[in-house]
């Protein structure tokens, strides 16, 4: 399974057009809240969605360029704010503003 790199997937996922793009975007950031309320073969099913992301994030390097524990770091960090930044109003200051901090938060760890 080929990888990609992680700074680019968090340019790409916290994108004003990834946000704004609600039906094109990302399931686990639309069913989150939902999933976490439902029976375990749906938890399982949304588990599984998180490992099939975390896979490709590592790719298949022999020497990955990140370990699984940044891999969770950072996507768990750009999920939250996709999802804080979603629940704002498109035109919002602060929709734009969790995006752009939580971008350089990330980026200034994945950049040594």
């Amino acid at each position: 399974m080929q990888g990609i790199e992680l700074a680019d997937f968090v340019n790409f996922y916290l994108s004003r057009k990834h946000r704004d793009e609600k039906g094109k975007g990302c399931t686990l950031a639309a069913l989150g809240g939902d999933a976490a309320r439902q029976f375990d073969d749906i938890k399982a099913a949304y588990e599984a969605g998180i490992e099939k992301l975390l896979e490709v994030l590592q790719g298949e390097d022999d020497e990955p360029k990140a370990s699984r524990a940044e891999i969770i770091d950072t996507f768990a960090h750009a999920l939250g704010a996709l999802i804080l930044s979603r629940a704002c109003p498109d035109d919002s200051p602060l929709a734009d503003e969790v995006l752009s901090v939580c971008h350089e938060q990330i980026m200034a760890k994945l950049t040594p």
